[in-house]
């Protein structure tokens, strides 16, 4: 189902289908640049939340955290054949074969700890985006069960958890 048609781009919800015409498809046989044609395409966004609903956006992990206890983990997963006469051979299992597991830990005011509590537990299915120190800013899940909360006094709490490397559109 179309939208509009605005310059010979197709509108469809949030995707851009541009429509081939008999000039532009001769410009490209001929070899001349078609780079004009393209500057005078204008896209315009759908509205957010089109295919999940406007409640459905990646949310942002927004406190100061820090790395918790033990190593930053990587993990590859590859496939491998070998052979009688000792030949093996190794590739990678997929585009992201690299898994991605971090230690972290959260220490604040006990207000503080269970709202960054109630947001990790809200996500260990849904994914989030998040910077975590010393690694690329990405899409992560906390890792069921790895939310820990320590009570360092009455007003201070320590909150430990693990995050792990999520891939796809909202993973």
């Amino acid at each position: 189902m179309m939208d509009k048609n605005i310059d010979g781009v197709s509108h469809i919800s949030s995707f851009y289908i541009c429509e081939v015409t008999n000039s532009f498809f001769n410009d490209v046989v001929s070899g001349q640049f078609f780079i004009s044609q393209i500057n005078n395409l204008s896209f315009n966004p759908a509205p957010a939340g089109f295919f999940y609903g406007a409640n459905m956006a990646v949310e942002t992990y927004n406190w100061h955290s820090q790395l918790g206890a033990g190593a930053v983990e990587y993990s590859q997963t590859i496939r491998s054949a070998q052979f009688g006469d000792g030949y093996e051979q190794v590739a990678e299992n997929g585009i992201n074969s690299t898994a991605i597991q971090v230690p972290m830990k959260h220490v604040g005011v006990d207000t503080e700890v269970n709202t960054v509590r109630d947001f990790l537990l809200a996500h260990t299915v849904k994914a989030f985006i998040i910077t975590p120190p010393g690694e690329e800013k990405g899409l992560y899940r906390v890792v069921a069960d790895s939310v820990r909360k320590n009570q360092i006094s009455s007003k201070f709490a320590e909150l430990t958890f693990t995050i792990k490397r999520a891939y796809g559109v909202y993973a």
